[in-house]
């Protein structure tokens, strides 16, 4: 959970059970047990059924007898830099993440200052571009000389007029694009034959 207010830290019961520690509580209190049965923290009952640790390191005493002794910690994170903010924010530009940090628009967007902007490969590679194609090809057949044919489907929703399919026609010389929608693929044969015929009655 994000909670930027709080100065506290959770501790999970079932992940330390999960260890191999065991821990036992009663009147309000509880205590937690290392492997070697050794008492590591003790707890006192608070509101919103949570206990309040106190930890304990063991320290050797002249008789050599392991002692446990009150201590205090303060945990610390790396400040993160400003790479990992810009994959944070889904590659937002650095000028972007210097914008939001300067106008603190973002609650606990702490920044190592003196960090790098190093490029962010994902953000080229993303950002390359394919050279324009070539000129036209240019097509020395005649009308009728070849044709380009492509038989599509089966669609899995099927048309007002219950076709599943479609036939492409298109003449390479002309380019004139030929269409026919197919109730069944097997349909197909017949318009191509249709074609043929029109192609070979109009060249005549």
């Amino acid at each position: 959970m994000y909670v930027p207010e709080t100065k506290n830290n959770l501790f999970s019961l079932g992940r330390w059970e999960a260890n191999g520690c065991y821990y036992s509580g009663q009147q309000g209190k509880i205590n937690l047990y290392a492997q070697n049965g050794a008492c590591v923290a003790q707890g006192q009952k608070i509101e919103n059924n949570l206990y309040k640790m106190r930890l304990y390191l063991p320290s050797r005493n002249r008789t050599g007898r392991n002692d446990f002794e009150q201590h205090a910690f303060a945990s610390s994170l790396r400040t993160p830099t400003w790479e990992l903010w810009h994959k944070r924010f889904g590659h937002i530009l650095y000028s972007g993440l210097q914008c939001l940090h300067d106008l603190q628009l973002v609650d606990s967007f702490t920044v190592d200052k003196r960090s790098p902007k190093p490029d962010c490969i994902a953000c080229v590679e993303a950002k390359q571009t394919v050279k324009p194609f070539g000129k036209d090809v240019i097509h020395n057949t005649t009308p009728g000389e070849l044709t380009h044919i492509d038989l599509w489907g089966k669609y899995p929703v099927t048309s007002i007029h219950g076709n599943q399919y479609y036939i492409l026609m298109v003449d390479d010389s002309t380019r004139y694009v030929t269409l026919n929608f197919l109730k069944l693929k097997s349909q197909a044969p017949k318009h191509v034959r249709n074609y043929l015929t029109y192609q070979t009655t109009k060249n005549k």
